[in-house]
């Protein structure tokens, strides 16, 4: 079967003012794998603050793994990469923690996955396997 592999962005909404805010990817398919390639952080305003990037695991919080923390001293933006491809596990999520950064800010994330996925010829799309499917 042939593979087809594109680059995935996720847009996390824009947080409330001076509250802490949580991104969480949509969990990995049992037909796909994926591969984290990068995190965007933005706040609207200069803040001081430490944003976690965490591998919540599908197989339970036993499991899940602090992968980065970016420190931000008087910033507005901060950018996690890899330093070697970070592929998930069936049912991983990928949590983005974004501490409040004081009156009047809000704070965002984009997250950027490489996505290789099985494609079915006669659709020549992937598709979900069917229930029963073999």
């Amino acid at each position: 079967m042939p593979i087809q592999i594109v680059v995935e962005r996720e847009n996390g909404p824009v947080g409330i003012a001076n509250t802490a805010t949580t991104i969480s990817s949509r969990s990995v398919r049992s037909y796909e794998r994926r591969t984290l390639s990068a995190v965007y952080v933005a706040y609207s305003a200069n803040a001081s603050v430490n944003v976690t990037v965490t591998i919540n695991s599908g197989l339970g919080s036993d499991f899940d793994v602090v992968v980065s923390t970016l420190v931000l001293s008087t910033s507005r933006y901060g950018v996690y990469l890899p330093e070697r491809p970070m592929p998930l596990a069936v049912g991983d999520t990928i949590d983005v923690l974004l501490p409040a950064g004081g009156a009047s800010v809000t704070a965002t994330a984009q997250l950027l996955f490489e996505v290789e996925q099985d494609v079915d010829e006669e659709r020549g799309y992937a598709a979900e396997p069917q229930m029963g499917a073999r």
